[in-house]
């Protein structure tokens, strides 16, 4: 769990990260698709999933972990990377976007006819869904954890001897080949 200031910090990296993608946008041949703004609007608003059958709103939760309202979610349970059914929207938002931007031109006519995913096909039969997401920890992880009067585990407890390493990621030299590095100038692959 991320406490407040490091909520703050992941936030003002994310926006860091999209003002550098904004400016590469600028060049005329290459075509933004801002997922963070769809994502955000996701969040906030739900999106209905295209294809045949009975509507179908998700939202930003984990796929599998509807909320009281009965909305499903487009993330898998590690909560940052789409399930089948996340992957099936930002695809088919991309596609949008080629067929948007670049449907025009003959060489990207296989696009320009594609068909959009048929998102709901995907979700009856996204593995994620039918069960409740679970938490794994390695045995390290465990006693760091807080129960709630409920047990379950709804914070983490830093041990007073336990010092994290900050990282340090610049997107302006990552775009010209840097990385991710940690406090030291170590660098990560």
């Amino acid at each position: 769990m991320l406490d407040s200031d490091e909520i703050e910090r992941v936030d003002d990296r994310i926006d860091e990260f999209n003002q550098v993608i904004a400016r590469a946008a600028r060049n005329p041949r290459v075509h933004l698709v801002d997922m963070h703004a769809v994502m955000n609007d996701m969040r906030d608003n739900g999106r209905d999933l295209r294809g045949a059958g009975p509507p179908v709103r998700v939202t930003t939760r984990m796929t599998g972990a509807a909320g009281s309202d009965g909305v499903d979610g487009i993330f898998s349970y590690d909560g940052v990377h789409p399930s089948n059914t996340g992957h099936a929207v930002v695809a088919n938002i991309v596609l949008d976007k080629i067929k948007q931007d670049l449907g025009s031109r003959d060489k990207f006519r296989v696009f320009k006819d594609a068909p959009p995913i048929d998102e709901k096909v995907v979700y009856n039969s996204d593995p994620h869904r039918g069960e409740r997401p679970a938490l794994i920890l390695i045995p390290d992880v465990a006693p760091l954890l807080a129960p709630d009067p409920q047990g379950m585990f709804t914070s983490i407890r830093k041990p007073p001897d336990v010092q994290a390493a900050p990282l340090a990621f610049d997107p302006v030299s990552a775009l010209d080949g840097g990385g991710l590095f940690a406090q030291g100038g170590a660098q990560c692959p």
